[in-house]
């Protein structure tokens, strides 16, 4: 909702010259307006009509800083640089470890966790470890899709 997405740029503290991965572009408002406040946006779906629609919007809107890619966040991928922050909008039950490694060295994810209702919270990374979290809000999310926790075989 606007309100969460308002919650969520308010608690970010973003500078100028970050780079930020947003998982799940949707409608495509949450990368506008982080392309208002940082230096480049990418933003990664796994349904290539949202990609589609928001490629169109910020093809008429002049929008040079948001970059669109089709894919599944659950499925490692190299990227041509590291990511000052991730933004998940989908609810997930734990944080994939080549999230960590497309982050900075000081990098942060914003990430709500859990199933029924999700504790949405920032987590600061340092070197590939979770290092502190901070809440931000509860929600109620749809579960990425093919994210799911790895079972335990004996």
């Amino acid at each position: 909702t606007p309100l969460e997405e308002a919650k969520i740029l308010e608690t970010a503290q973003f500078e100028a010259e970050d780079r930020v991965l947003e998982i799940g572009c949707g409608s495509g408002f949450m990368s506008y307006l982080l392309s208002r406040i940082c230096k480049q946006v990418t933003s990664i779906d796994i349904y290539p009509d949202f990609i589609a629609n928001s490629s169109e919007l910020y093809k008429n809107l002049k929008i040079k800083n948001i970059k669109l890619i089709e894919h599944d966040a659950t499925q490692p991928k190299k990227f041509s640089h590291p990511f000052d922050a991730i933004i998940c909008s989908s609810g997930i039950e734990f944080i994939p470890q080549h999230w960590l490694e497309w982050l900075s060295p000081k990098g942060k994810i914003f990430a709500p966790i859990g199933q029924e209702v999700q504790n949405a919270q920032w987590l600061k990374v340092k070197d590939n470890q979770i290092i502190t979290h901070e809440f931000v809000l509860q929600t109620k999310l749809p579960m990425l899709s093919n994210h799911q926790k790895p079972k335990f075989i004996f």
